[in-house]
């Protein structure tokens, strides 16, 4: 017989890998951050707030 436990661990691990994986918590999704960081920023549009 199975622990009834085991499967809602089973259950929370695959959640929390899941979410680490979108907050950039694990190697794959620092990768895929850091090639989003490496293209053109738009301009900051606080940038002209004094010059107006």
């Amino acid at each position: 017989m199975h622990n009834p436990f085991s499967a809602a661990a089973r259950s929370y691990l695959k959640d929390m890998t899941l979410l680490a994986s979108e907050l950039g918590f694990t190697p794959t999704s620092r990768a895929r951050l850091g090639a989003m960081e490496t293209g053109s920023e738009p301009e900051s549009p606080w940038l002209h707030l004094g010059r107006a």
